[in-house]
């Protein structure tokens, strides 16, 4: 790949915060392979770890990585180009019914910082044998960046629009993973091999242990993609449901956050949750109380008997059934699949509380307003038909 992180001015450059003091180094701390490196013992320290973590069949991400959270303090964010997961898989066309999967390995690490960069990253290494102490810096994108998806990300979207996609083929691809889906599993199939050759001969490494290849149904980004429709990954549900019930406004904030990736899938998500968002405007100590267990198992079992959603097709219309209970716009869209009308995904938002003491004709007009907003998201701009209650 080429390298990333040229110049402050480049659309790939790392452009620091002005203004705050340059790091003389960051924290000690390291990851093997990837290292500017001069020491030959250095080299096979790193080595025998890497040898320690595979007949440990333990995963090399274990290895303890440099903290550059000073770093990310003092570089300048830039706009995310990343897909917005929210919508990344209605772009799938339902017809298609085999997939593949590839997975890029240490992607990253794949992916070599311009010179101008790297001193960016330097660091302080003390070798555990002799404490003799030098310093090092990456050459590659490091792991812990904050901006390496994004750089990553638009590095391999370069790469791949040099790769001629066949006819009845769609990639879609999330940062380092790619998903390849069509009709025929003989097009899927020589697709995924043409795709990977392209990669390898891009200095791009796969990994074999992730690769689905050419399935019926495959995981990806959390999900369970079949022909015409995808569900949450049955392990995602049941770690969710593992979790005791929040005992600090940290572990309520990571629970709604593992929530609000099922959002669609849960009807009348934004009023089941309502109770958790008004337990993080309590004082320090937040008090659970037994109406909070039934609430919060009610949102289980919502969970729990949750059904797969059918993938949007932009040929068809939509349907958008909305109302309004007690300060919620909540509705459903759906499409019509042989004769029956099936859910797209579930659409909740808090109407804005001035809205609170309006009639209920003009309720009714800003829930329509706000969830047409919503579906935007997964309509691109198709055919909307809103059925809305008497009082519209």
């Amino acid at each position: 790949m080429p390298p990333t992180g040229t110049t402050p001015g480049d659309s790939s450059g790392i452009a620091m915060v002005p203004g705050l003091p340059v790091l003389a180094r960051s924290n000690v701390l390291i990851v093997p392979r990837v290292l500017y490196h001069q020491e030959e013992e250095m080299y096979r320290f790193l080595e025998e770890t890497i040898q320690l973590r595979k007949e440990n069949n333990r995963s090399l991400m274990g290895v303890i990585v440099q903290d550059l959270r000073e770093v990310n303090k003092r570089t300048r964010s830039r706009y995310p180009v990343v897909p917005n997961p929210y919508t990344l898989l209605s772009i799938v066309p339902p017809q298609h019914q085999w997939f593949s999967v590839v997975d890029l390995k240490d992607a990253f690490w794949a992916c070599p910082l311009a010179k101008e960069s790297q001193d960016i990253f330097a660091f302080e290494w003390e070798d555990p044998k002799t404490g003799r102490k030098q310093q090092l810096r990456w050459t590659k994108l490091p792991q812990g960046f904050t901006e390496s998806p994004n750089l990553f990300g638009q590095a391999l979207e370069k790469i791949l629009q040099a790769f001629s996609t066949p006819p009845r083929i769609q990639i879609i691809q999330y940062v380092d993973d790619l998903l390849l889906s069509g009709e025929d599993e003989v097009e899927v199939r020589e697709a995924t091999i043409k795709l990977l050759n392209f990669l390898g001969e891009k200095g791009l490494r796969v990994s074999k242990s992730k690769l689905q290849f050419v399935e019926p149904e495959v995981k990806y980004f959390g999900h369970l993609i079949s022909k015409g429709s995808r569900r949450l990954n049955p392990e995602r549900i049941a770690g969710i449901l593992s979790l005791p019930p929040p005992s600090s406004k940290r572990e309520i904030r990571k629970l709604l956050g593992l929530l609000g990736y099922c959002r669609l899938w849960i009807e009348g998500y934004t009023q089941a949750v309502k109770f958790l968002y008004e337990k993080l405007t309590e004082g320090d100590n937040i008090k659970w109380t037994k109406e909070d267990d039934d609430k919060l198992e009610k949102l289980r079992l919502k969970l729990a008997s949750i059904q797969a959603l059918s993938l949007p097709s932009l040929e068809k219309p939509f349907h958008l059934y909305v109302n309004a209970e007690k300060g919620v716009a909540h509705g459903v869209l759906v499409q019509e699949w042989g004769g029956v009308k099936r859910p797209v995904a579930y659409l909740s938002k808090m109407l804005d509380p001035v809205s609170h003491g309006w009639p209920a004709s003009i309720q009714a007009i800003a829930t329509t307003a706000i969830l047409v907003e919503e579906s935007r998201k997964l309509t691109f701009g198709g055919q909307l038909i809103v059925c809305t209650p008497h009082a519209v």
